[in-house]
């Protein structure tokens, strides 16, 4: 998703003000978990979330969150 440039009552963003979207793809969650599951896309928090290295051949990066740091879920499967 690109970055807005107008708000919604139509003042235009200079680029400095405007906000990358986060955005990710659930791939598990935990027992407690009540509104998201696998495979959802989810709004994230622009600075959050714990890095995790799985596989320290493939440097392959997670971000792991709680369920409260979840903003919104863009699409459920």
């Amino acid at each position: 998703m690109a970055a807005e440039t107008k708000t919604a009552s139509g003042l235009l963003l200079p680029t400095s003000a405007q906000q990358k979207l986060n955005q990710g793809t659930v791939l598990s969650i935990g027992s407690k978990v009540d509104f998201v599951a696998s495979g959802d896309r989810v709004l994230l928090p622009e600075y959050g979330g714990t890095k995790v290295v799985l596989n320290e051949k493939d440097e392959t990066e997670f971000l792991l969150f709680r369920q409260e740091d979840i903003l919104a879920v863009i699409e459920a499967e």
